[in-house]
């Protein structure tokens, strides 16, 4: 709350300094200056989010793999040995009737000749695909505060007080 001066008027009292007069107070200005004050505020800036995505690649791996061949080794049969004796038998001698070394397809095996059909099973290996999630990395997102400076530049305006004495003509003055 400002105050009232209760003596004459600043008029009046630059009018009385100007005369030479004697004033009992002093005239009186209140002069305002702009004061630069400085503070911050948070505001928003941006917005990040984090999201996982899955990235598709492609792979190519050898796998050794192993595969079971049907391997037809033939001999010729010169004679056979006879566990008991060891003795070393000529086959023609071994068959009772020398016609039965023909045989006809459609009629029974030749006897002594052994099974007529062998029935293999082949093996291969083939490669087997599984697949497993394992964690591999954690990603962690911080905010951190970084403190800098910034230059305000401001333009201030301040009152001053200019006292002009004019002369004034009084009768009776040189």
């Amino acid at each position: 709350m400002s105050q009232q001066p209760t003596g004459p008027t600043t008029d009046q009292t630059i009018d009385q300094i100007a005369s030479g007069r004697a004033v009992d107070r002093a005239a009186e200005v209140v002069l305002s200056a702009e004061v630069l004050s400085t503070g911050t505020v948070r505001v928003p800036v941006e917005r990040v989010r984090v999201a996982k995505r899955i990235v598709h690649t492609t792979r190519t791996i050898e796998v050794p793999v192993r595969v079971e061949e049907l391997v037809v080794t033939r001999e010729a049969v010169e004679a056979t040995a006879d566990p008991a004796t060891d003795l070393v038998a000529d086959p023609a001698d071994l068959l009772a009737d020398p016609g039965d070394l023909v045989a006809d397809p459609a009629t029974e095996p030749v006897p002594g000749a052994g099974p007529t059909e062998v029935v293999l099973v082949l093996h291969e290996e083939v490669p087997q695909v599984s697949l497993r999630v394992e964690p591999v990395e954690v990603v962690r997102v911080e905010v951190q505060r970084v403190t800098g400076e910034t230059v305000l530049e401001a333009e201030l305006r301040t009152e001053v007080a200019d006292v002009v004495l004019e002369e004034t003509e009084h009768p009776g003055r040189p």
